[in-house]
């Protein structure tokens, strides 16, 4: 398995871990979480090493998650304070992921909409493995538009860092800015930034409209069954 696959894993939507929206007990929510987390863990499995991941959580959730993450070494947890969406969380990701392996490729995955039960040997075929490969895959569940729901994307480090730059500029450098003035310091970085950012999603204001934009982006749409969000 080539070292340069990473995976960033995506729970930090409040309502993940909040029962009153399921009209259920807290020890069920809770146990749902856990199923989530579990799930999206063996779905990042198959792009590598669990040294080759990010797991995004809510702080104010950590009763709900430090147990299954007890195991997770702490640099690996990007432990933010409030939801903003998947672009902020994803990007944040990207780039440690970026400074540890450039050139490399990425996976993301988030639990918003449900997410795939399996993906099992496909995304290791040769389309995957080619460094040429331009394209960005996306998954998302049949029927729905993939700008609105996708659940899953993965491609070359770089060619999400090219989408976030062509339509998310603004974003691009407040982060950037805030890595130098906190001279990599993560903690720090979300506890200056997080507060402040917009609500940004993935796939409706990075990937869409990227791709829209530059005949350079393409997006490969899959459709795989889902789990219940």
């Amino acid at each position: 398995m080539s070292q340069t696959n990473w995976a960033v894993i995506d729970a930090t939507h409040a309502d993940a871990w909040t029962p009153a929206h399921r009209q259920e007990s807290a020890a069920v929510a809770r146990t749902s979480y856990a199923r989530m987390l579990h799930d999206l863990d063996r779905w990042a499995d198959a792009f590598g090493s669990r040294d080759h991941r990010f797991v995004a959580v809510l702080e104010q959730g950590r009763p709900w998650w430090q147990d299954e993450l007890s195991a997770l070494a702490a640099e690996r947890r990007l432990e933010v304070p409030f939801d903003r969406g998947t672009g902020p969380v994803f990007l944040l990701g990207l780039l440690g992921c970026l400074h540890r392996a450039p050139g490399g490729r990425i996976a993301f995955v988030s639990g918003r909409h449900g997410w795939p039960i399996a993906l099992q040997d496909e995304v290791l075929d040769a389309s995957f493995g080619a460094q040429s490969m331009p394209a960005i895959h996306v998954y998302g569940p049949a029927g729905r538009d993939w700008r609105e729901g996708a659940v899953a994307a993965f491609g070359p480090m770089e060619a999400f860092l090219d989408a976030f730059r062509l339509v998310q500029p603004g974003l691009v450098q407040t982060f950037l800015r805030g890595f130098r003035r906190t001279a990599g310091r993560r903690d720090e970085l979300i506890e200056e930034l997080y507060p402040y950012l917009p609500e940004i999603d993935l796939y409706r204001d990075v990937l869409a409209p990227a791709v829209a934009a530059a005949p350079r982006f393409s997006a490969r749409v899959e459709h795989r069954e889902l789990s219940a969000a």
